[in-house]
């Protein structure tokens, strides 16, 4: 798996499902035996990595295009708006990062009866 997870990131479409299925993966290997499954927040994380994507795709099409100064300064705002959706999808990896490790801390403190190795 560690290849395919790793172009998993820079294939084409594939880089847009890929790393949301890995950690999906890493989220339930990390769960106890019996703890609901819930992957709200990964969900989330991906959904706003996804809309990154799109909007600084976006702005940047918008700034390369712009040839006065009105539509310097919408790509300017939609730059911005980019960087501000680029923010909350850094935090909630933040967030993911914090919960798995939570999770696996727990897990490896249950032992192997009740992490359900």
């Amino acid at each position: 798996m560690g290849g395919r997870a790793g172009w998993g990131w820079f294939v084409p479409f594939v880089n847009l499902v890929r790393p949301r299925r890995i950690m999906a993966e890493i989220w339930d290997a990390s769960r106890l035996t019996g703890d609901p499954d819930r992957q709200g927040i990964v969900n989330f994380w991906w959904a706003f990595w996804i809309l990154r994507l799109a909007v600084d795709r976006l702005a940047s099409s918008a700034s390369s295009k712009a040839e006065t100064a009105d539509a310097l300064q919408d790509a300017a705002l939609q730059a911005l708006f980019a960087d501000a959706v680029d923010i909350v999808s850094a935090a909630l990896a933040i967030a993911v990062v914090v919960r798995l490790t939570r999770m696996q801390d727990r897990k490896a403190h249950a032992g192997p009866a009740l992490a359900g190795v």
